[in-house]
């Protein structure tokens, strides 16, 4: 198949593929190079990486049955918070060993269909070496580059929504077959369910280009209103059809996580900050600043030259344009609005506003080509551009480097993972609690992340489950949550903690007399710095007292 596609293709879009391929591979080495020395993979990972790598690790080592029935199963019995960046998880995992590295090499994927993508749009500009040169340069933007190694849902989401709003807005309904109605709302769901918590803002993202598109129709077209009318109906419909099964599996814990979000735990993950903060944090504000750097002001310069070109000549007034400009600001207005900011959040953004500016810089291109005939021009701008970026920018970045403090993790996670060995080993006697998994209950969430504990035990063979005490808000639930676990690990009174905010952290301290208190309970010491430990806590209701703690 792929091979009949290739011989349909001319000579000069071969030699594009080929040098798209070549910049792909370059660009993937160059950030996971970057990354090995300076960013996430030059330390243990203690970032929010890991819990979609140990959720995917979790699946791929103790999923019943075998095959992709057991993939199935896995994702319909615990269905996973981001299924996609799960899923390729398990895929790199699979191919490469369980180990970070693998996990951003399948990441990969996110930024390969974002060069397709521009590739596929860029078609315009005609000629190879300007096609080519226009994608290269969009490798340079931050929020590209943490394509390959942010391993979260937030980014490709933010990139498929960006396409399917940019696709939808583009959409010439009286040609759209059925089949590509069926399409774009299958893009809208693959949108949907890569982030599914992330529905609040995508569904009305849909809604409101349907909208656009519905009046756009309305006031230039109205000879065919009826039938596109029913072409945009057909798309919704068909959007909320393929949605029933994926409510289905996803809704409730869905509906729980953003309930939790919004409002159970609302004061714990709202970010401090006044209007000016929330409203600029995208752009000139600290995200948009690390996101987008000077993209942001070239982007926008561009898309209004692009705009006034739009207004001034009804000859180039391409379809779509100003609803994907309008539906780009309702996304920064949707996420200005909420009280969470964070870096990733904001790919809901970001990535449609590259998508924009690379739309207004094909359109300009065009113009000045074919309208103005100055070709030369065109080539020389686009020449100047790849050559100051070149010259200028790095081709490969990180959000966050590495952690100072990260090299004191690895003698601790061994401590951890090798007594939980041990205490799986001697569950194995005890009928009653052999045939579940470990329960281990976190009083903190840092220095030790719960997940990478998950996902160093899973390397070894076994289960855990995770038991997050630092949510609580009462000192009884701590305790409830204690008494169900089979270890605990507390943070000795006299050491500090660094993530202050949670709720649970005020109740440690009697946490932790309480602890004292328990009957042939072994404590290890798991840190040893500094004379302020973080003891891991055994409880003694599966394991009998046999050994020493320290």
């Amino acid at each position: 198949m792929l091979n009949s596609f290739w011989k349909t293709q001319s000579n000069d879009e071969r030699l594009l593929a080929i040098i798209v391929g070549a910049l792909f591979v370059l660009f993937v080495l160059a950030n996971i190079s970057l990354s090995l020395f300076h960013g996430h993979l030059a330390m243990i990972p203690i970032y929010d990486d890991i819990n979609y790598m140990s959720d995917g690790l979790s699946r791929l080592r103790f999923s019943n049955g075998s095959g992709l029935r057991s993939v199935v199963n896995s994702f319909i019995a615990d269905p996973p918070h981001a299924p996609v960046t799960t899923l390729t998880a398990m895929m790199g995992f699979w191919l490469l060993g369980p180990e970070p590295i693998a996990a951003y090499i399948a990441n990969s994927w996110v930024v390969l269909l974002f060069l397709v993508f521009l590739t596929w749009m860029s078609r315009p500009i005609g000629n190879t070496l300007d096609r080519a040169l226009f994608i290269a340069t969009f490798l340079f933007v931050p929020v590209v580059q943490a394509m390959v190694m942010e391993f979260r849902p937030d980014l490709p989401a933010g990139l498929i929504v960006g396409i399917a709003l940019y696709t939808i807005c583009t959409i010439d309904l009286r040609q759209a077959t059925r089949a590509r109605l069926f399409g774009l709302a299958a893009l809208f769901v693959a949108a949907t369910i890569t982030k599914p918590t992330a529905f609040i803002l995508v569904m009305p993202a849909l809604v409101g280009a349907l909208l656009l598109v519905a009046v756009r129709s309305i006031i230039i077209d109205r000879e065919h209103t009826r039938s596109n009318l029913a072409k945009i109906a057909q798309i919704f419909g068909a959007y909320i059809l393929l949605m029933l099964p994926v409510s289905l599996i996803w809704g409730a814990p869905t509906y729980r996580y953003v309930y939790d979000a919004l409002f159970t735990y609302a004061d714990v993950w709202r970010s401090s900050g006044d209007i000016q903060f929330h409203l600029l944090y995208n752009s000139t504000g600290i995200g948009g600043q690390v996101a987008l750097g000077r993209f942001l002001r070239n982007g926008l310069a561009l898309i209004c030259v692009d705009a006034v070109i739009w207004a001034v000549r009804r000859q180039s007034r391409t379809r779509g344009v100003i609803e994907y400009y309008l539906l780009v600001a309702g996304l920064y207005l949707a996420l200005a609005i909420s009280g969470e900011k964070t870096l990733y959040q904001g790919s809901f953004f970001y990535i449609p506003f590259v998508i924009a500016f690379a739309a207004a810089s094909v359109r300009i291109l065009v113009f000045v080509k074919d309208i103005l005939g100055l070709k030369w021009l065109a080539r020389a701008s686009l020449i100047c551009v790849a050559a100051f970026y070149v010259y200028k920018l790095p081709l490969a970045s990180y959000y966050y480097g590495a952690d100072p403090d990260a090299f004191k993790l690895p003698p601790m996670i061994n401590r951890v993972t090798t007594q939980i060995g041990e205490v799986s080993l001697a569950n194995a006697d005890n009928a009653t609690c052999s045939d579940r998994p470990l329960v281990v209950v976190f009083t903190d969430a840092l220095p030790i992340p719960t997940e990478l504990v998950k996902f160093e035990a899973a390397k070894i063979g076994i289960p855990i489950a995770i038991a997050p005490a630092f949510m609580s808000r009462d000192l009884d639930e701590m305790k409830r949550f204690a008494e169900r676990g089979d270890i605990v690990l507390i943070a000795d009174p006299s050491r500090p903690s660094p993530s202050r905010w949670l709720p649970g952290l005020a109740y440690n301290q009697d946490l932790f007399a309480y602890l004292k208190s328990w009957q042939g309970a072994e404590r290890f010491n798991i840190a040893g710095d500094n004379g302020k430990p973080i003891w891991m806590i055994v409880n003694p209701r599966c394991v009998p007292p046999s050994r020493t703690g320290n």
